[in-house]
């Protein structure tokens, strides 16, 4: 929710995915039908469509305005994270995943020019440009449920735009291999982190580029397990992934495929990355009247751009990871401390009351943030 000019007028405005296709309830699924792909601006005030992006779209669709993407055609059922990239209060920027292993970006163009209102919404969404395509036929496409983070970082060659996603399957959480929780194999993806680093979104005559002109198109990332794997120590990995060669990093969760899912968001805060991560085979709960819980859940770790972090030693051979407890759980940002600074909210196992001292201090469940903009808690509530 957040307003554009459009047309040369100002609107609030709701960005939404296409929705669910229910042949992804099939851990092995290839959509093949358009079902659910796409995005959409709705006015807020009115709910008349005003424009949309899809492999569907055409102008027979009831929208002022469209834009038609073949690629995108894979559903889009996760929030849509907007950006505003010269703090005017427009939304200037869209990022977006999509089921069928898929990200997006998409460039609305506020200044729009045109002799009329008609052409200037003609000219509204400058590119729809898909980032990364991870998709395979088989059904072992990574699936992206969550919408994607974004952060601005410093590199060599100016202002870097970072796109973080996690990839799950929230319709099969326990498929994949056999194992304690999964008695039947089944088809999935090798679930992991993407990072993407993108070297357009900050360049002052984007606008002007054409999709041919642009950098970061259908990337190809580094695999971030062969740092670890190499604990950084090798000339070519000391310094994390290289932003000036590479298009961005993934982590792969675990060689055995299902075992690990992104489940919930992620967040992207003070150069760090923190992602929630399903176990399908851990302890979960018991039950002895009925199936009880399945699994437990992770916070993991990661340090934004390169993938590393300065506190790694010479044995660091994985990210910091602390539990969160038993089921899909996930974390949240708020005060929670005595000084009301900022800090991850989460059902975190708990560890003595000394644990974050220095030789813990850098564990995800240690960090607090300061910010100028703070909530204020009102009320709280549990569940599961």
């Amino acid at each position: 929710l957040g307003y554009v000019k459009f047309g040369g007028q100002k609107k609030l405005v709701m960005f939404v995915g296409g929705g669910y296709d229910t042949g992804y309830e099939t851990p092995a699924y290839n959509q093949t039908n358009g079902k659910g792909a796409g995005v959409y601006m709705f006015d807020a005030n009115n709910g008349d469509l005003l424009w949309w992006s899809s492999a569907n779209a055409s102008a027979g669709g009831g929208a002022d305005a469209y834009t038609q993407n073949n690629d995108l055609k894979y559903s889009v059922v996760s929030q849509i994270n907007a950006v505003d990239r010269d703090s005017d209060g427009l939304i200037d920027h869209l990022y977006f995943g999509d089921l069928g292993g898929q990200v997006f970006r998409v460039d609305l163009n506020n200044n729009a020019v045109g002799a009329n209102a008609e052409t200037q919404k003609a000219n509204f969404a400058t590119h729809v440009v898909r980032v990364l395509n991870q998709h395979v036929d088989d059904g072992t496409s990574p699936r992206f449920y969550e919408m994607p983070s974004f952060s601005v970082h410093h590199a060599d060659s100016g202002l870097l735009g970072v796109v973080a996603l996690s990839s799950g399957n929230r319709s099969s959480p326990l498929s994949g291999v056999t194992g304690t929780n999964n008695p039947i194999a089944s088809t999935s993806a090798s679930d992991g982190v993407f990072v993407i680093f993108d070297k357009d979104v900050a360049n002052a005559n984007l606008y002007s580029l054409a999709d041919t002109d642009l950098k970061t198109k259908d990337v190809a990332l580094a695999s971030l397990n062969e740092y670890f794997n190499d604990k950084f120590t090798h000339e070519a990995y000391t310094n994390g992934v290289d932003i000036a060669t590479k298009n961005g990093w993934k982590y792969t969760f675990s060689d055995s495929a299902g075992v690990y899912k992104g489940m919930n968001g992620l967040y992207a805060l003070d150069g760090m990355l923190y992602v929630n991560v399903f176990y399908r085979d851990g302890d979960g709960i018991g039950g002895s009247c009925g199936a009880g819980v399945k699994g437990n859940s992770k916070l993991y770790q990661f340090c934004l751009p390169t993938g590393k972090c300065s506190f790694y030693g010479s044995s660091t051979t994985q990210p910091n990871n602390t539990d969160l407890g038993a089921g899909i759980l996930g974390t949240a940002l708020g005060n929670a401390t005595s000084n009301n600074g900022q800090t991850l909210l989460q059902n975190v196992v708990k560890k003595t009351d000394n644990f974050c001292t220095d030789a813990n201090k850098n564990s995800p469940e240690c960090q607090l943030f300061n910010t100028t903009a703070k909530l204020q808690n009102l009320r709280w509530y549990e569940t599961r």
